[in-house]
């Protein structure tokens, strides 16, 4: 009973408060980085679609590969297309393995896009790799103070600084 009392004088003080990291108030969004890697199965004659979000001048990127498939002829093809908020076609690749990158010029959720079309038969497994990330946040734009700062800290632990 005295641990609960105790518990409950502690309250919110006691947890960390998180805030966005933007400093305008019209903006509250968190800005950093936006990453997801994941395999997803697409069915026969199917096409799965995401969506993520970006701010203005962001850079994104998303790179597939299809690991799996099953049909009589074995076409590991499919098609992949990345579009913006605006539904304008940003990239579009038809291959096993492939990538699509581009900066965003406006603020929404970007649309991408795998099609399985081309198969009738058989299923697919792809692996997805994609989001995107600012300037600001990138380890190759730090000030030189922050970068020595960062290099002695991965050359103590015994990691290959460039």
């Amino acid at each position: 009973m005295l641990l609960l009392v105790f518990l409950a004088l502690l309250g919110p003080a006691g947890c960390p408060r998180t805030e966005p990291l933007s400093r305008s108030s019209q903006d509250p969004l968190f800005h950093g980085a936006d990453r997801y890697d994941f395999a997803i199965i697409i069915a026969a004659g199917t096409t799965e679609c995401f969506w993520q979000f970006a701010h203005q001048n962001g850079k994104f990127f998303f790179n597939y590969e299809v690991q799996r498939a099953t049909a009589i002829g074995n076409n590991r093809n499919i098609l992949v297309t990345a579009s913006d908020p605006s539904g304008f076609q940003l990239g579009t690749s038809q291959h096993v393995r492939g990538q699509i990158n581009f900066l965003t010029k406006e603020k929404g959720f970007y649309q991408l896009c795998l099609n399985n079309q081309q198969n009738h038969l058989g299923f697919m497994q792809v692996y997805l790799n994609f989001g995107v990330y600012y300037e600001a946040f990138d380890a190759d734009n730090k000030q030189p103070e922050e970068r020595k700062e960062l290099n002695d800290t991965l050359e103590a632990i015994g990691v290959s600084v460039k």
